[in-house]
């Protein structure tokens, strides 16, 4: 199924990348400083062993933070850091599959070159002769780096093209009107719904099983109802899928409903009365999560 985005724009991915910075080299100083002030460290100046298990607790702490901060939260949020989500943007998948864990490093691991090198070179002495040649050299191949997101149309770094991710804006999803109270789109009058015999098979969800989505699957869910041209192939291989996913099992039906789903239905509107059915208690689950301040986007998102 296609899936249309926005791109981020350049100025929202130095944004993001800037708050980022602020809170990977702001947050240890600050909790430094803290500490300082705290007192707590005159207690330790008699205990030199105490001091020595420390100072090593805190390199190691330091060297996981300054170096894998950003792949961190990008696995962890499906490729949103607290400065992308702060801007709304978010690293994914240029083929639409879901944000790997190795890409996640590559991309990362490329901003060595792409960032913090540069960064360090502009705190190194000015040099002249061979060694400034040299310098200059390698601020050129850095320079190449830093500009490759106004040379390309889909705004890549380097990291991006070897990882096979882009950056997009996160679009503000809305939760449409309840396609289960539009009788056109359903296509049955209100009598019919009335002995439709999905009520009768208690199409009951645990809150396990429509947890299993979020709003993104939902419009995806619910684009897929109100096209009338989808075939029953699609309906049938959509219904399996979240059956699966959710480990359903089938009612046991009374004979009455048997009769009517062989005789007026068949199974492909069957399937799609799962699906109207799932999709009224999944709406329903995420707007009474959506009243508490609780808003999950995807699949993904365990917030």
């Amino acid at each position: 199924m296609p899936v249309s985005f926005q791109l981020a724009s350049r100025g929202d991915r130095v944004a993001a990348v800037l708050l980022d910075l602020m809170i990977v080299y702001g947050l240890p100083i600050l909790l430094l400083v803290g500490f300082l002030f705290s007192g707590v460290w005159e207690n330790l100046l008699d205990k030199k062993e105490a001091i020595y298990v420390l100072i090593s607790i805190v390199t190691v702490v330091l060297f996981l933070w300054y170096n894998f901060y950003f792949s961190y939260f990008e696995i962890k949020w499906q490729g949103r850091t607290p400065g992308k989500r702060a801007l709304g943007i978010r690293v994914v998948d240029r083929h639409g599959g879901q944000l790997k864990p190795d890409a996640v490093f590559a991309r990362n691991l490329m901003r060595e070159l792409e960032l913090f090198l540069p960064l360090t070179m502009l705190f190194s002495p000015v040099s002249s002769g061979v060694d400034g040649v040299i310098n200059l050299l390698v601020w050129i191949w850095l320079g190449v780096f830093i500009f490759l997101p106004f040379f390309n149309k889909d705004r890549l770094r380097a990291g991006d093209m070897i990882a096979g991710t882009w950056v997009v804006k996160i679009p503000k999803t809305n939760l449409l009107g309840d396609i289960v109270q539009d009788k056109d789109i359903l296509g049955i009058t209100t009598n019919k719904l009335s002995t439709t015999p999905g009520k009768e098979q208690g199409y009951s969800f645990s809150e396990e099983q429509v947890d299993a989505y979020g709003i993104y699957e939902l419009q995806t869910l619910e684009e897929l109802l109100r096209k009338p041209e989808v075939t029953p192939k699609t309906i049938k291989e959509v219904a399996e899928r979240i059956k699966t996913k959710i480990k359903w099992v089938e009612p046991v039906a009374d004979k009455g409903a048997s009769f009517y789903w062989k005789n007026h239905k068949g199974s492909t509107e069957k399937e799609k009365e799962f699906l109207k059915a799932y999709y009224a208690a999944l709406r329903k689950r995420l707007e009474a999560k959506m009243l508490l301040g609780v808003r999950r986007e995807n699949k993904y998102d365990k917030t």
